[in-house]
């Protein structure tokens, strides 16, 4: 226990640093972060969207506006804010998980829970909201948010491993002056020195500064080459638009002739057959479609004729 001097009612720092574990205190406060951000979730849900949907419902009849439509209105559920309320969530597990291993039972827990009072309350108590998510566009910002959350995340971790010592009368590393040294305790103690010296080296700043420099150029080496594939089906891809629409013109301007000549060459027909006999509007329209199939078949077997190789002709 902390000793307290009677005569101006001070606590010892030593005695205070020697009684305190604050890898415990840490992850406790984790824990109270975790277990409020759901209270707060749930109570949100229940009063501004529950009670809410309840008020506009029943108020709706008997009110000078349509509060439907304006306020209060029906509470929209919000994608965007969801996935980051995800994110930020994500975000306290790894920074927590540390200093508290049992924190990610409690996490999914949490979101058992969240999961279902969601979907709960975009079935009662939600409308669809009027701007349409785009997930094609924001799936890469919303990765991109993520690697820098775990980034920040492990920032504190990394720096209470290796730059902080650790409570002398508490936890798994206690009696040693950083955490890190557990680590290579246990290397010397366990493995042959052979490899204990091998390790060694490898760790020295000999290797790490040129492996390092090699990293950092491979880096820059990909970097490059992605810039020169991106520019490359940029080009291509101009080329295909370009050749796409100009067959497409081609196309369309062989197939307007197509039909000209074809209707120029209907209508003769008609005619002639209107004046030889006098026949009903059902016997027109299946002469016409005869004589386009014949038209067809004509130009097919032109076509094929074309294609075939000029033979010559044997004399007997």
């Amino acid at each position: 226990m902390p000793s307290v001097d009677s005569m101006n009612c001070s606590i010892q720092p030593e005695t205070l640093d020697s009684s305190l574990c604050w890898e415990t205190m840490i992850g406790q406060e984790v824990f109270k972060l975790t277990v409020m951000d759901l209270v707060f979730v749930i109570g949100t849900i229940v009063i501004q969207e529950f009670l809410r949907g309840l008020f506009v419902r029943y108020f709706n009849p008997v009110c000078c506006w349509d509060m439907e439509q304006s306020f209060p209105e029906y509470a929209d559920f919000h994608t965007a804010e969801n996935i980051l309320h995800l994110i930020s969530n994500q975000g306290v597990i790894w920074l927590g998980t540390f200093f508290a291993p049992g924190l990610p039972l409690l996490n999914l827990a949490k979101l058992f829970i969240l999961f279902y009072l969601r979907s709960w309350a975009v079935m009662v108590c939600n409308v669809p909201q009027e701007g349409i998510f785009k997930a094609s566009r924001s799936n890469n910002f919303y990765y991109a948010l993520l690697l820098v959350m775990l980034f920040l995340s492990m920032l504190p971790p990394l720096f209470a491993i290796v730059a902080i010592e650790p409570s002398p009368h508490c936890g798994p590393f206690s009696g040693q002056k950083k955490m890190f040294e557990v680590i290579s305790n246990a290397i010397d103690d366990e493995l042959p020195s052979s490899m204990t010296a091998g390790i060694n080296y490898a760790a020295s700043p000999g290797v790490i500064i040129p492996l390092l420099m090699l990293l950092g150029m491979a880096i820059y080496y990909l970097v490059s080459v992605n810039k020169g594939l991106k520019e490359s089906n940029k080009g291509l891809r101009k080329e295909l638009q370009y050749e796409r629409t100009e067959g497409k013109q081609k196309i369309y301007a062989m197939a307007n002739v197509k039909r000209d000549l074809e209707s120029g060459q209907l209508k003769g027909c008609e005619n002639r057959e209107k004046k030889d006999t006098k026949m009903p509007s059902t016997a027109y329209s299946v002469i016409a479609a005869k004589r386009i199939a014949k038209l067809l078949n004509a130009n097919k077997d032109a076509a094929r004729t074309k294609l075939k190789p000029h033979q010559p002709s044997h004399v007997v």
